[in-house]
Formats: C-alpha cells, sequence, structure tokens
C-alpha cells in the first residue's frame, strides 16, 4: 500500500508514460517503413516528421503536468499549452518555408499525414492516463 502512496505522489505516472512511449515508438517505426516503402522519404518529410514528434511530446507531457492540477488549473496549464505549440510550431512552419528549406508542397502534404497519424496516438494516451489515474485513486482508497 504504501508503494501505491509512492507512485501517486510522483509528478508523472510511469506506466501510461512508458505506454505512450512505446506506442510513439511503434507508430515511427511503422510510419517510417511506409514512407520508405513508398519513396516519399526525403529532408522536407523529416522535418514535417519532426514537428509533429516534437509537438505530441511536448502535448502529452503537458498532460502529465497538467493532470495533477486542480481542474481550473488543468484547463489553463493545456490550453495555454495548447496555444503556445500552435504558435511555436506555425513559427518553424514559417521559418522553414520562408528560409526555402523544404519543397513546400511535400512539406504541407507530410506535416498534415504526420498529424493525422500522431493526433489519435495523443488522445488516446490522455484517456489512457485519466483512466490510470482513476484506477489508482480507487486503489489508494480502499
Amino acid at each position: 500500500m504504501n508503494l501505491l502512496l509512492l507512485l501517486k505522489k510522483l509528478p508523472f505516472s510511469l506506466k501510461p508514460a512508458f505506454e505512450f512511449l512505446s506506442k510513439m515508438i511503434i507508430f515511427t517505426v511503422l510510419l517510417w517503413a511506409a514512407i520508405d516503402f513508398f519513396g516519399f522519404t526525403s529532408h522536407s518529410v523529416f522535418y514535417a516528421w519532426l514537428c509533429i514528434a516534437l509537438n505530441t511530446l511536448v502535448g502529452y507531457a503537458l498532460v502529465e503536468v497538467a493532470f495533477h492540477q486542480n481542474g481550473k488549473e488543468f484547463f489553463r496549464v493545456v490550453l495555454l499549452g495548447q496555444a503556445a505549440r500552435f504558435l511555436i510550431v506555425l513559427c518553424i512552419i514559417a521559418g522553414l518555408l520562408m528560409n526555402r528549406l523544404v519543397v513546400q508542397e511535400e512539406f504541407v502534404w507530410a506535416l498534415l499525414g504526420c498529424y493525422l497519424f500522431y493526433l489519435p496516438l495523443e488522445v488516446s494516451a490522455g484517456r489512457r492516463k485519466m483512466k490510470f489515474e482513476n484506477k489508482l485513486e480507487k486503489l489508494t482508497q480502499s
């Protein structure tokens, strides 16, 4: 029972974080296998993937941090985090396109594809985090 109390005090839960990271690695390997198989490998696709993968990791980290806040703080951290993530990615995209470091059409399609590929992963990880925390709460109350 002391172990459960110790896990409750951690700023993040190891099980959901491990599940998210392992799924992210599996998704990334599958995505890059598909990209390579269809011959879409280029620096533009890599930059698009990098933007979205980092955005997804930061999004999950924000949910991890925000989950231990009260309701009002949770929404503040998550919504302000979403806005900050959007602006940062927007600036990165604008910088890449304005400096002509990427092929515009390839980059935009890859960005959209990667976003649609990683968004369900981020949403399901947040949902699993909530389920895990609720289960942990019930166990510690017993």
